[in-house]
C-alpha cells in the first residue's frame, strides 16, 4: 500500500523578509500541489444577494458555452480600467465631471460586479471550475479597487489629503480580508446584511443620481467653523465648513475601523496564539500600514503607483494564502515606492526639476505594472501547467451538454 506525503502548510511560518526560495517560478511544488486541492467554500448570502441571485442566473445562461469564465471576468475588469483611464484625465484637468462619465462609472461598477458574480455560475454551468479562477477573480477585484477610488472622487472632488485616506483605507481594508483568509480560510464577504453586493451596487446607484442631480449637494455647508483646528484644514483642504462629503468620508473611515477591529477578532479566535497573532499583524504593518503612512503622511496625495503598490502585495497574499506558503511581514517590492516618495517630498535641488519628478512618477508607476504583470503571469503559468487549464480556453470535451 502507497502512501502520499500531503503538500507542506507554511502559512503560519513567521519571516521577516526574505521568503523561502521558489524554483522556477513564484510558487513551491507544495504550495501548486495546496493549490489544486482546494476546494472552493461560498461565503454568507445577504438579503440583497439572495434576491439577485436569480437574475444573476438569468444572465449567466445567456452566455454561450465556449466562453471561459474568465474571459466574463476579464470584461468586468475591462469596464473598470476604461472608468480609471476616464475618471483620472478629467480629475487631473480639474474640469467639471461630465454627466457621460458619471453615467459610464455608474455602468462601470454595475456591470463589473455583475460579471463577478457570474463567472463562477458560468465555471459550473460549462464544468470548468478551477482554483486558478478564483486567484483570477480575486486579482481582478484588487486592480478593480483604483476604479471604485476614482468614481467616488469624481463625486465628491475631495482635496487630495481626503482622497489619499479613502484610498488608502479602501485598499488596506480589501488587503485585510485577504489577511483574514490567509489564516482563517475563510474570507469575509458581508457583515450581517450589508456586504460586497450592496456596496458596489450602492456607488453605481450612487454614481448615476449624481449624473442625473448634479453634485453640489455634497459640498453643502452643514456647519461654520470661525476656528478649525490645524487637523481639519488639513483634512478639508484648508476648508473650515463641515460640508456633507466630509461627513460622508468620515464615516466611511469609521466604518473600516469597525470592520478592522471585527476581523482582528476574528483571527485571534481562530489562530488562538499571541505569538502567532502577533505574527500576523506583523504581515499588515510591513505592509498596507507602511504604504498607508507613507501615502498619507508623505505623499499626501492619491497616485497610481501608491495604488500598484496595493495591488501587488494584495495579489500576492491572494495567492500565497490559497498555496499554504510562508508570506513575509515586510514586503520588500514596496520599498522603491517608500524611497521614491520621501525623495520627492524632502530631496530639492535646482537639477531636480519638476519634469524629473514627473519622470520618477511615471517611472514608478509602469515598475509596478511590470512587477504585477510579471508575478502575476508566472503564477498562471505554474497553475496552468499544474491544472492542466488555460486561462482564457475552455477544453471542449469538458463542456456540459
Amino acid at each position: 500500500m502507497t502512501t502520499t506525503t500531503p503538500p507542506k502548510d507554511d502559512h503560519t511560518l513567521h519571516i521577516w523578509v526574505l521568503e523561502p526560495p521558489k524554483e522556477g517560478g513564484v510558487l513551491t511544488k507544495d504550495g501548486c500541489e495546496q493549490i489544486a486541492r482546494h476546494k472552493y467554500q461560498a461565503g454568507s448570502y445577504t438579503y440583497l444577494d439572495t434576491l439577485l441571485n436569480p437574475f444573476w442566473t438569468f444572465l449567466t445562461e445567456r452566455l454561450p458555452l465556449w466562453m471561459a469564465p474568465n474571459v466574463v471576468t476579464t470584461i468586468g475588469g475591462v469596464c473598470c480600467w476604461i472608468s480609471y483611464i476616464f475618471s483620472v484625465s478629467y480629475l487631473k484637468q480639474g474640469t467639471e465631471i461630465p454627466t457621460w462619465l458619471y453615467l459610464w462609472n455608474s455602468f462601470s461598477l454595475f456591470a463589473y460586479y455583475t460579471l463577478d458574480c457570474m463567472d463562477g455560475k458560468q465555471a459550473r454551468r460549462t464544468n470548468s471550475s478551477s482554483p486558478l479562477g478564483q486567484l483570477f477573480d480575486h486579482g481582478i477585484d484588487a486592480m478593480g479597487n483604483l476604479s471604485h477610488v476614482q468614481a467616488v472622487q469624481c463625486i465628491f472632488q475631495l482635496c487630495p489629503q481626503s482622497m489619499v485616506v479613502l484610498q488608502c483605507s479602501l485598499q488596506t481594508a480589501f488587503y485585510q480580508a485577504q489577511w483574514e483568509e490567509y489564516y482563517t480560510g475563510s474570507l469575509p464577504h458581508a457583515t450581517g446584511n450589508v456586504g460586497v453586493t450592496e456596496v458596489t451596487y450602492g456607488m453605481a446607484v450612487w454614481s448615476l443620481l449624481t449624473a442625473l442631480f448634479g453634485r453640489n449637494l455634497y459640498d453643502y455647508p452643514l456647519l461654520q467653523l470661525d476656528t478649525a483646528p490645524s487637523w481639519w484644514l488639513w483634512w478639508t483642504g484648508g476648508i473650515s465648513q463641515v460640508q456633507i462629503k466630509h461627513i460622508a468620508a468620515i464615516l466611511w473611515i469609521f466604518l473600516v475601523i469597525g470592520l478592522t477591529i471585527l476581523s482582528y477578532i476574528r483571527v485571534y479566535n481562530h489562530v488562538q496564539s499571541p505569538k502567532v497573532f502577533l505574527s500576523a499583524v506583523s504581515k499588515l504593518a510591513g505592509g498596507p500600514w507602511l504604504l498607508s503612512f507613507v501615502g498619507i503622511v508623505i505623499n499626501q496625495q492619491p497616485t497610481l503607483a501608491l495604488g500598484l503598490s496595493f495591488c501587488l502585495i494584495t495579489i500576492k497574499i491572494i495567492v500565497l494564502s490559497m498555496a499554504k506558503m510562508a508570506y513575509a511581514s515586510l514586503q520588500l517590492s514596496i520599498v522603491p515606492f517608500c524611497i521614491a516618495s520621501v525623495w520627492l517630498r524632502y530631496f530639492e535641488h535646482e537639477w531636480f526639476t519638476e519634469n524629473m519628478k514627473q519622470t520618477l512618477e511615471w517611472a514608478l508607476d509602469i515598475y509596478y505594472l511590470i512587477s504585477i504583470s510579471m508575478w502575476a503571469r508566472r503564477a498562471i503559468s505554474q497553475l496552468c501547467q499544474k491544472l492542466n487549464v488555460k486561462l482564457f480556453r475552455i477544453d471542449h470535451t469538458q463542456k456540459k451538454e
